[in-house]
């Protein structure tokens, strides 16, 4: 396993996307085929051409169709470290519900539309549009009626500490104490954050 270094490159930068920070991250447990991740997600992206042309309503419906029915993104077993690795839902297809919601952020980004990562005290949404917000739980059926109260956007570092946060308890639950290990070290390195 690498050192917190590469990792930590990438989470120093003021503004890091979201891409390059998990996939960073999962090379620190074993080895990431970077190159071949980010083509998958810009493969994936293709089937949103004309994104930024609609409207935030039309832009989640034209996202979720992509996941559900193009792609096939699927929420998976919440405790499998695997289903926490970008790069090995992209390849599975089967994630997390945070990862598939990352999924739908950089998917978004990369069709030119500006997405985040937002979360109440039990759900992941990506969340469209500037001031009359949109949002989609991924993992479930397209939301509305949410109490913005609830919601909180979450950066790039908040991410990476929810996503380690979710392996350390995954490796412990595994008895992989290396891993666990190694998670708890990066937590230490970027955190806190209070978790949702």
């Amino acid at each position: 396993m690498q050192e917190a270094g590469p990792f930590l490159d990438v989470a120093r930068q003021r503004h890091p996307p979201l891409d390059a920070l998990l996939l960073a991250l999962g090379a620190h447990f074993r080895p990431v085929d970077q190159w071949h991740a980010r083509e998958r997600l810009d493969d994936f992206s293709r089937h949103l051409f004309g994104l930024d042309a609609l409207h935030a309503e039309g832009q989640v419906g034209c996202v979720l169709h992509a996941l559900r029915n193009e792609i096939g993104l699927q929420p998976a077993d919440c405790h499998d470290p695997d289903h926490l690795m970008l790069d090995r839902v992209l390849d599975s297809r089967r994630g997390h519900p945070l990862l598939l919601t990352v999924v739908a952020v950089e998917l978004a980004r990369r069709a030119g539309v500006r997405a985040t990562v937002c979360s109440s005290p039990a759900h992941w949404y990506a969340a469209f549009g500037e001031q009359d917000v949109v949002l989609v739980e991924v993992g479930a059926t397209a939301c509305s009626g949410v109490p913005p109260a609830l919601v909180q956007r979450h950066c790039a570092h908040e991410v990476g500490y929810r996503v380690l946060s979710r392996l350390c308890h995954a490796y412990n639950a595994r008895a992989r104490g290396r891993e666990a290990a190694l998670a708890a070290a990066l937590l230490r390195a970027i955190g806190p954050y209070p978790d949702p």
